[in-house]
């Protein structure tokens, strides 16, 4: 188990492997786990989840809000930005896994 912080850094430790290393063997591999770090980093896992999506009031967890602070603020240019914005806008749609795959496919 891993705080969404350090998941967080982990995304930026893969970003930065995959700028320096664009022709590397283990690119392939390398952006299948960056997608997934993205993704759970975004919508969390079912024991770890970052908003509350099943209740009538629907919001992300206030930690998890401050951890997309603290990412937007340390790393502006990071590919990842657009879709912790996408998150934040759609956090409520039924769609939001979709539409962060969408996305994803295009980075």
């Amino acid at each position: 188990v891993i705080s969404f912080k350090d998941l967080g850094d982990r995304i930026i430790s893969w970003e930065n492997f995959m700028a320096k290393y664009p022709n590397s063997k283990l690119i392939s591999s390398v952006k299948e786990q960056y997608k997934s770090y993205q993704m759970d980093y975004l919508v969390g896992q079912d024991h770890t989840p970052t908003a509350e999506r099943s209740s009538d009031e629907k919001y992300i967890y206030p930690e998890n809000i401050q951890e997309f602070d603290r990412f937007l603020k340390k790393y502006p240019k990071s590919p990842t930005v657009p879709l912790i914005n996408l998150f934040l806008e759609y956090f409520k749609s039924e769609n939001i896994f979709d539409l962060i795959s969408t996305e994803q496919s295009k980075l």
